[in-house]
């Protein structure tokens, strides 16, 4: 199964201008990107800016070039299932106050390397850890 993630940042105010990445809660309270299934037709790079928006709540601008791949495993139907998620940076522009998935999630802002320790699987952090805008 293929999937799309967006990996949303920041520049953080102050003088040292850090990088800061959204992360939002998965199903099971887990922090993650936001990321999801790629709708027939479209590409990639847009299914991740849609689960940006949808999953975090933020709009901005999506870079069509990945900037890696992880893996993990997924539920479906009761059954796990392996996916290959493709990683796109979008520089948010735009933070809202109500957005789809709300109620089902928190979100939170983390400098780079801690983003990268909060993820579990080992592929997705070395991405967040080398990640320079």
């Amino acid at each position: 199964m293929r999937q799309a993630a967006a990996l949303p940042y920041r520049h953080a105010d102050g003088p040292d201008g850090t990088v800061e990445v959204l992360l939002v809660t998965s199903s099971s309270q887990r922090w993650i990107i936001p990321k999801g299934d790629i709708d027939a037709g479209m590409e990639p790079h847009l299914a991740a800016e849609k689960e940006a928006f949808e999953e975090g709540g933020v709009r901005g601008s999506i870079s069509d070039r990945s900037i890696g791949i992880f893996h993990t495993c997924k539920q479906q139907d009761g059954a796990a299932v392996q996916a290959e998620v493709e990683v796109f940076p979008l520089k948010v522009g735009e933070e809202l106050e109500r957005w789809p998935e709300m109620a089902q999630r928190q979100r939170r802002w983390l400098p780079v390397s801690e983003a990268a320790l909060a993820m579990e699987e080992p592929e997705l952090q070395a991405i967040i850890s080398s990640f320079r805008p």
